[in-house]
């Protein structure tokens, strides 16, 4: 692998060999750069595919965004590929089998949280227009640096 330097003309960023430039919060560690290169930063119109994202970010509050992504296939398997009305279907039992499940983030109450998502899900004014929340968004502004962000309009 080649070595990254921080280029002095780009304050935040990486250089890699090939002259290319990214953010450097992914310390050049594999699956995070593949996560920062392949998804990070991409819109999201998928329904179960939004729904797992939404469902890691509550998991990861408090936590590093590394510890979810390195146990997101546990989560998958846990969560049943996260389908919306599979999850929506969880009962105590599934609470249970998830509390002592150590492949994923064992908070009872993110657990419960996630199982109770679909309602946001069900009743969300672009379900049936996904495109939509794509024409709502604007790239405003990135900052360099570990800051970047997309903000709606």
């Amino acid at each position: 692998m080649p070595q990254l330097e921080i280029s002095p003309d780009f304050d935040g960023l990486i250089e890699s060999a090939d002259g290319t430039h990214t953010c450097k919060w992914h310390g050049n560690l594999p699956d995070y750069k593949a996560y920062h290169d392949e998804e990070w930063g991409r819109p999201v119109i998928d329904d179960t595919r939004l729904f797992e994202k939404i469902c890691l970010e509550g998991f990861q509050s408090g936590l590093s965004w590394l510890t979810i992504l390195r146990k997101r296939e546990n989560f998958r398997k846990a969560f049943a590929g996260f389908e919306i009305t599979k999850v929506a279907a969880f009962n105590d039992a599934d609470i249970e089998r998830l509390v002592n499940d150590p492949g994923i983030v064992r908070h009872r109450g993110k657990i419960v949280s996630t199982i109770n998502l679909d309602e946001f899900f069900d009743n969300h004014p672009y379900r049936q227009n996904p495109e939509q929340v794509l024409n709502n968004l604007q790239v405003q502004e990135i900052e360099r640096g570990g800051n970047c962000k997309i903000t709606e309009i």
